[in-house]
């Protein structure tokens, strides 16, 4: 159990210490007592020793974290990929988010901590998205509103599952504004250019089934990889969409 005592220090001041026992540091193999220390105003002794139970009860119970020692790239990597992104992304939707965390979200926030970052470090991250130059697609301009709300939605899932196990308390992500996506309207085949199409499939005829069903069933293309024979319902005309293939693991899910 840990112990806990006060020290005065002066104008009203008391130090709270709570010993935690000994651990060896892994970097030097020495063996070092783990303290917890703490400043408060206190009228008096009693008073200062209601808070020193109150600190004993938050550092030795569950809701006590240290994210001071959590770095975000540690974090990233330690937990949100491993516990999070790998258990609840599907595959397509985890290797986009891995680009982008790779390429911009893991440089931009290296070296702060988890309980360093504020609302005004994410609106810093997405603003300097908006800048020319962005683009890593060799294209000039700057990215698509699309692409920069992309970014946010991972940061926000990033911050979500560390509020989630207890690292920091709040979500530094939900109180900045979203970014404003511009849409635009979605690109279809006219009539002419599917019956091109389908035209065209007759030149290579172990495309016809494909061509077909994705025109007119809209089915992603993991979709249409991931059918078998016994999706098919012949007597009712029908085809039942039961897996996808994961083209990155090339397995069937």
């Amino acid at each position: 159990m840990a112990k806990g005592h006060v020290r005065p220090r002066g104008n009203n001041k008391w130090q709270l210490e709570i010993d935690l026992g000994s651990y060896v540091d892994p970097k030097t193999g020495e063996k070092k007592r783990n303290r917890k220390y703490k400043t408060i105003i206190a009228k008096g002794q009693r008073q200062a020793e209601r808070e020193l139970a109150k600190f004993v009860a938050e550092v030795t119970g569950d809701g006590y974290f240290e994210p001071e020692k959590i770095n975000f790239v540690d974090f990233v990597q330690n937990e949100w990929i491993p516990k999070c992104a790998k258990k609840r992304l599907a595959p397509t939707t985890f290797e986009n988010y891995m680009e982008c965390v790779r390429n911009r979200i893991l440089p931009a926030f290296q070296y702060l901590r988890m309980n360093q970052i504020k609302p005004k470090h994410i609106i810093d991250f997405l603003d300097n998205l908006e800048e020319n130059g962005m683009r890593m697609d060799g294209k000039g301009g700057k990215l698509p509103s699309s692409r920069i709300y992309y970014h946010y939605r991972i940061l926000n899932n990033i911050f979500n599952f560390a509020q989630e196990i207890q690292i920091i308390k709040e979500n530094p992500v939900k109180m900045v504004k979203k970014p404003k996506v511009e849409y635009k309207e979605t690109e279809v085949y006219t009539d002419e250019e599917v019956a091109h199409l389908l035209e065209s499939e007759t030149q290579v005829p172990h495309w016809q089934i494909i061509i077909k069903l994705a025109i007119i069933t809209g089915m992603r293309r993991s979709e249409l990889c991931g059918l078998e024979f016994k999706h098919f319902d012949y007597e009712n005309g029908s085809v039942h969409v039961r897996q996808a293939f994961d083209i990155y693991k090339r397995k069937r899910i």
